[in-house]
């Protein structure tokens, strides 16, 4: 998935220029997981360059899904792939649809950071 993310942005770049269209059968769950990935993997650098100030991320009272794991595990921490996916969430309800999903966002970005990205 790393490769094809990688592989579309270069295409977006491509002369002329133009954005991918992204669907899958309902729009939100695997969707919404590429567009999760795409979007955090360009902070990977500049996370490295100035590590992100750690602030504990309150939880949203009235969404209607239950709060992320980062959360949970990592005391203090700002949890950017919940924020990403909040957002994507506002924009479209349900986006990274399942734990599973989300899990994956997460380990998506933890091997891109491996892999020196």
């Amino acid at each position: 998935l790393l490769a094809f993310i990688r592989t579309m942005t270069a295409l977006q770049h491509s002369l002329p220029p133009s954005p991918p269209l992204l669907h899958c059968s309902a729009g939100v769950g695997r969707t919404g997981t590429y567009l999760a990935i795409a979007s955090l993997l360009p902070l990977l650098p500049l996370f490295r360059a100035s590590p992100p100030p750690l602030e504990k991320l309150e939880q949203h009272e009235t969404h209607p899904l239950p709060p992320y794991p980062a959360d949970e595990v990592v005391e203090g921490t700002r949890d950017y792939v919940g924020l990403t996916i909040d957002g994507l969430r506002e924009q479209r309800t349900t986006m990274c649809q399942t734990l599973g999903q989300v899990r994956w966002v997460y380990e998506a970005l933890e091997e891109a950071w491996r892999e020196g990205e």
